[in-house]
């Protein structure tokens, strides 16, 4: 297995290691994000309600002033036309630089969970190998006792062979010298 390397070419460290967020440290960045992009919300809802707040004003204006002026409405029109063009210029723009923030914290958010992930993969892969290791250190240990016994039995039945015959040749020895003795007597 080829062994992980640091940016400099040098085998990775614990001390490499520690450089990289945690999973809890990623939960805290995310929950952080979080609330960011909840005080977002929070603030264009705030910007909604006034804006809501000065379309209702300036149609009150704008009933009065029909009212009480007649003849310039077109002129209130032309101005209320213009502020709402440069209000709706300013949420575009405020909506343009929070999906830009939002895009950013979205690419952030996705680089860490990678990153996490391939953290993840890593360690269970590791663990898997130092698990097959293991198994096989032990499978080695009762492979080598099999054959120590397998060759144990394999010396035993020569010796009981070479003890049989031995005994076979001692009976044929002890007949012969019973028979001389019985012969003699």
């Amino acid at each position: 297995m080829k062994k992980k390397q640091n940016d400099s070419g040098q085998p990775v460290t614990k001390g490499d290691l520690k450089k990289l967020a945690t999973k809890k440290e990623l939960k805290r960045i995310v929950s952080g994000l979080n609330k960011k992009i909840a005080g977002l919300n929070q603030k264009i809802g705030s910007l909604d309600e006034k804006i809501g707040t000065v379309e209702k004003g300036l149609n009150e204006k704008i009933d009065g002033v029909e009212k009480g002026l007649g003849g310039k409405i077109k002129t209130i029109d032309e101005k209320i036309d213009g502020v709402e063009k440069r209000l709706d210029e300013k949420i575009d723009e405020v909506e343009k630089r929070l999906d830009g923030k939002i895009d950013e914290v979205e690419k952030a958010l996705r680089e860490e969970i990678k990153i996490s992930a391939q953290e993840t993969k890593d360690e269970i892969k590791e663990e898997i190998i130092n698990s097959k290791s293991r198994i096989l250190d032990v499978l080695d240990k009762f492979l080598a006792e099999l054959e120590a016994s397998r060759q144990e039995r394999a010396v035993d039945a020569e010796q009981k062979i070479r003890d049989r015959k031995k005994l076979e040749n001692h009976e044929v020895r002890i007949k012969t010298l019973e028979q001389k003795v019985f012969s003699s007597a």
